[in-house]
Formats: structure tokens, C-alpha cells, sequence
């Protein structure tokens, strides 16, 4: 099980995620910060273990058409993740059309930027293909996007397993920040939609309601390969002692 550390930036700071309800989002109280300042966010949660990847939500740029406030504390998070020896940044930018020049400074920093396409942004009528992403590719993240059950993106484009890349985030929104645990059965179904599509090569990353280790035990009894987590890692109730115990090997 891969462990992703979220952060959601909004406005210029971190912010705790609610069900998905981002008018109801407030910067980030912690006990591992004083702050919601997005360096000392980035470094208070990297202390915690060693992480495979970092992910980020830029919410400006979701919901302002690309806005691009936060590039330049993208570029310098990618500077502190490499000094904790993070490898990827997993960015949710929306329409973003300046992810390009992110991925040239991440580079020098040996962080490889990894564009995650929301479903949620995406236009009805969209098909991934047409959009240019590269079925089966590990250059691209997919993220499945659900509220209460319902998908958010185009129609069909949750059971088109042939067109997802080799890994795929099974976002629950109304999950996200409330402590009731994962949807496992979203995931069961897109996992089952993916084995009787013949892709056995792809990595599921479970996105809101994790709230401690067993979670994570039970997620990769279910097929996940990881989880995106925030909430239970400011809480506390995934350590760094617990975290040892899903670090990459």
C-alpha cells in the first residue's frame, strides 16, 4: 500500500477538505503545523515517513480556469519534496496550461510532475482519447470522480476501463474529510470493470474517507494499490510509527 500525503491550496494556503463542499473549506488547523502556510504544510507531512509521491489538489486553478497563483509555490514545494527524496508530484490543475513550465522546474529538482484529469472537469462529451491521453500510459493519473455514489464526469467514462491509464484514483468527494470510511464498493466495481476489460495493469489509489491503518489493510484486500490521504495524517491517527509499516520498500 502507497501512501500519498493531499494537500488542497486555495487562496494562497492549505485547506481541510469537507465532503467535497469546497465553500465549506477553511485553512488547515494541524497539530503538526502552526500554520497553514503550504511550505510549512508540505514539510510538517513529508516528516512524517518516506513517501513514494506527493499529492495536490490546486483548487484556484480547478475551479478559476487554469489560474496559475499557485506555480510558484508548486515549484518551490517540489524543492522540499526533493530534499525528503519524494520522486513524483501528483497535480490536479483543471485546465491548467501552464503544468508544462511546472514540469521543467520539478525536473531540476528531480520530481517528475504527473497531470491528474479530474472527471469533474471535464466537459459532457469529453472521451479521454480525443483529449490526447494515452490509454494504458503512467505519464497521466485518471481520477474517477464520485459524490454520494453518483459520477461526476462525462457519461460512460467510469466503465471505460480501455481508456484509463495504469494508474486511476477512486475519488469519493462526500467522503473526503468526515471519518466513514473508503467506498469500497466503488472501488470493487471499477476494479471488476477493469479485470473484465483484461487491464490486470492498473494501480487503484483509494481517494477520501481512510482513516487509520486498518482502513489501509482493507483497501488492499479490495485490490487498491494505495490511498490518498490528509485528514488522518493531521489527526494523528496515522503516525509515523504506523506509516512504517506501508513505507515503499
Amino acid at each position: 500500500m502507497q501512501v500519498l500525503p493531499v494537500i488542497d491550496l486555495f487562496d494562497g494556503q492549505v485547506v481541510r477538505a469537507v465532503a467535497g463542499e469546497r465553500w465549506r473549506y477553511r485553512a488547515i488547523s494541524s497539530p503538526l503545523t502552526a500554520t497553514a502556510e503550504p511550505l510549512a504544510v508540505t514539510r510538517a507531512l513529508l516528516d512524517l515517513g518516506s513517501f513514494p509521491a506527493l499529492y495536490i489538489a490546486d483548487l484556484d486553478a480547478i475551479t478559476q480556469g487554469g489560474s496559475d497563483r499557485h506555480r510558484a509555490i508548486l515549484a518551490a514545494i517540489c524543492a522540499e519534496a526533493s530534499r525528503h527524496a519524494v520522486r513524483e508530484l501528483w497535480l490536479d490543475a483543471g485546465p491548467a496550461n501552464w503544468l508544462q513550465l511546472l514540469a521543467d522546474q520539478a525536473r531540476e529538482y528531480g520530481i517528475d510532475v504527473v497531470t491528474v484529469v479530474g472527471a469533474e472537469s471535464l466537459a459532457d462529451g469529453d472521451s479521454l482519447r480525443t483529449l490526447g491521453y494515452l490509454p494504458g500510459a503512467a505519464s497521466w493519473v485518471f481520477s474517477i470522480d464520485y459524490r454520494a455514489g453518483e459520477f461526476l464526469g462525462p457519461t460512460g467514462l467510469d466503465a471505460c476501463a480501455a481508456q484509463w491509464p495504469s494508474r486511476v484514483i477512486v475519488m469519493e468527494l462526500s467522503a473526503v474529510g468526515v471519518g466513514g470510511g473508503p467506498a469500497l464498493a466503488c472501488l470493487d466495481r471499477l476494479v471488476a470493470l477493469a479485470h473484465s476489460a483484461g487491464r490486470t495493469d492498473i494501480a487503484f489509489f483509494a481517494g477520501g474517507g481512510v482513516r487509520d491503518a486498518a482502513d489501509l489493510r482493507t483497501l488492499a484486500h479490495h485490490g487498491a494499490s494505495g490511498a490518498l490521504i490528509a485528514s488522518a495524517l493531521h489527526d494523528g491517527h496515522l503516525s509515523a510509527t504506523t506509516l512504517r509499516e506501508f513505507a515503499p520498500q
